[in-house]
């Protein structure tokens, strides 16, 4: 028997790393993690980190320097800031410029093309999230 839809298929008793449809019209994701296609863990890889996200917004509007970012988020060590810049930069998700022939030189980052594509994203995000915070709300009276 199908754990998913409780039906008797020989297909739907196939398991792991796969999706299929049984006869009975139910889509069912079996075990994706063993599949090498995980679309949304490569989106949560993407923006893992706990600066990636605010960056993200701080940076949607405006190209900004280093030192702003850094005056920005105070709480955030040097090290991890520079971290996760540097893997959002590499991800295509930034674009860090470089100015000034000498010392101190100024970098600016700012979103790219493809790094606006996630201001979707993170907008339905945050619109669930507040959804479901308000409801976490009105459960709890």
């Amino acid at each position: 028997m199908c754990r998913m839809c409780e039906c008797y298929n020989v297909n739907c008793l196939e398991e792991f790393a796969h999706l299929h449809i049984c006869t009975s019209a139910h889509l069912h994701i079996q075990s994706i993690m063993h599949s090498k296609y995980r679309p949304v863990e490569s989106f949560f890889h993407a923006v893992k980190g706990k600066y990636k996200i605010p960056l993200l917004i701080y940076l949607k509007y405006a190209r900004k320097r280093y030192n702003q970012i850094r005056k920005k988020f105070p709480e955030a060590s040097e090290r991890i800031l520079i971290k996760q810049l540097k893997e959002l930069e590499n991800d295509g998700i930034l674009s860090k410029k470089i100015t000034g022939l000498k010392p101190p030189l100024k970098t600016e980052y700012a979103l790219t093309d493809y790094g606006y594509t996630l201001c979707s994203v993170i907008k339905d995000m945050w619109d669930w999230g507040e959804t479901h915070y308000k409801k976490d709300l009105q459960a709890k009276k």
